[in-house]
């Protein structure tokens, strides 16, 4: 049970065994790509995944990521073509079935934008070119850096694009993520708080105030508006490979604690997305182990599998080592520290000082756990933010709340039946603790939360109980 969540990727092949093989192997939330997937399947794997949820007695949640001003080439022959170093390709604007020697671009004004010699990274880079001569409706590129072109894999220009931040079909998916009551959104390309107001002010206005809004930092622009985004934001996603187009890679080690460290201080999601092998064996290098383990002593809420599922197998394989690896560092982080850090920025109302306290006392009486009946998950995810190290279980009859706490450092989100007796409450907590981690007689755990349940609006007591 570990306290960093897991973020899984999938694609168009995923069904409810897998699904299920995912969560039974410790995932936390599964991610879909509206600009790869339909609308339909997306509905039908968020339904899998509710009902695995009833089934299984968890709480996973469904990620949507929207396309956004993110340019994409179109669809490739067989699914992929291979660019060959030293050779000439085009690249259209009208829709074109690509190969080795062409490909289309998702963005209209794509060629009158770039200019000659400017360079064109695809696939986060893995692909390379070089902008070499232009016509009407196309750009002849020399290939630099040759290598596999997926459908609809990203293109990163260095020239600024014009594009809306919300395309027509941006506008829909996001009112349809929001129909099927998606737990997080991912904003890609976002260049300011602007971008991120557009898709909240949507949510309002559809009467949504379940889903949260997770920016992905994946540009230099974004990370020169930190501070604004994240403070508008429910969360971010830290997406290396994206600011790697725009910044050498030695800089962005600090840009992701500098991000990880202002979501912290803000009471805000952070999600590291990370790179592992999958393949046969599945065993990460030590430079893989080391990003995940930077990552998790910097304090993030959760990790990011960048990888999409393509053989389940060599996936699950992944995900284990990627739990062995979270128990481990673990045992490392500085708690005390994250916690003093929390504590300077927050809030003297009555909420903020009994979560702070809560989050203290667990250090200093060495609590097995701390429990929290809630209806929002208000209380559970401001004791997240002080990184307790003992579990936060958050007991909640709103399955949506469940769902919605899946990606909170440390929490541990269980559906029960209703929140009326103080008594059956702090019963049914204990039980449930029990079935999470081991208990012995003389441990002691803390309930805290807002009473009565169900009218109270601030965290107002706290209890100490030993076993």
């Amino acid at each position: 049970m570990n306290k960093i969540k897991v973020v899984a990727s999938i694609g168009s092949d995923a069904d409810e065994k897998i699904i299920q093989d995912l969560i039974y192997n410790g995932v936390d939330a599964i991610k879909m790509n509206m600009s790869e997937l339909s609308r339909e399947y997306v509905r039908n794997i968020s339904e899998i995944i509710r009902r695995l949820n009833k089934k299984l007695d968890t709480g996973i949640g469904v990620m949507v990521e929207i396309g956004g001003p993110t340019i994409r080439v179109g669809k490739m022959l067989n699914g992929s073509a291979y660019f060959n170093t030293g050779d000439k390709i085009r690249l259209y604007k009208d829709e074109v079935l690509g190969d080795e020697t062409k490909a289309s671009i998702s963005y209209e004004d794509f060629i009158k934008e770039v200019k000659k010699d400017d360079d064109i990274n695809i696939s986060n880079g893995n692909v390379k070119l070089k902008v070499y001569d232009k016509g009407n409706d196309y750009i002849i590129c020399e290939v630099i850096k040759g290598g596999d072109v997926t459908d609809y894999a990203n293109v990163n220009i260095k020239s600024e694009s014009n594009e809306p931040f919300l395309r027509v079909k941006d506008i829909k998916d996001v009112e349809f993520a929001s129909s099927i009551k998606a737990d997080f959104i991912e904003l890609p390309r976002i260049k300011s708080s602007d971008d991120v107001m557009q898709v909240t002010d949507m949510l309002i206005s559809l009467r949504n105030d379940h889903t949260n809004v997770i920016s992905r930092i994946d540009s230099l622009r974004a990370y020169e508006e930190i501070d604004d985004i994240v403070k508008i934001s429910d969360g971010v996603l830290i997406d290396r490979n994206g600011l790697s187009m725009d910044v050498p890679m030695e800089r962005i080690p600090g840009m992701q604690k500098i991000i990880i460290n202002k979501c912290l201080r803000m009471g805000k999601i952070s999600i590291a997305s990370v790179d592992m092998p999958i393949n046969n064996s599945s065993v990460p290098t030590r430079i893989e182990v080391q990003d995940i383990a930077n990552a998790a002593l910097d304090g993030v809420d959760a990790i990011l599998m960048s990888d999409v599922i393509e053989d389940s197998n060599s996936y699950i394989k992944s995900i284990k080592n990627m739990e062995s690896i979270l128990k481990e560092v673990e045992e490392s982080i500085d708690y005390i520290g994250m916690y003093e850090n929390a504590s300077r920025e927050e809030a003297m109302d009555v909420t903020g000082m009994i979560a702070t306290n809560v989050a203290g006392t667990a250090a200093k009486l060495k609590c097995k756990a701390i429990i929290t009946p809630t209806i929002t998950g208000y209380t559970a995810r401001k004791i997240s933010r002080f990184r307790p190290s003992c579990p936060i279980v958050a007991a909640s009859p709103n399955m949506e709340t469940v769902t919605s706490l899946s990606l909170h450092f440390g929490v541990n989100p269980v559906l029960i039946d209703d929140l009326n007796s103080l008594d059956k409450i702090i019963k049914v907590s204990e039980n449930i603790t029990k079935g999470l981690i081991p208990l012995t007689k003389g441990d002691k755990i803390i309930i805290t939360g807002g009473y009565p349940f169900k009218e109270s609006k601030n965290t107002n007591f706290m209890k100490i109980e030993e076993l």
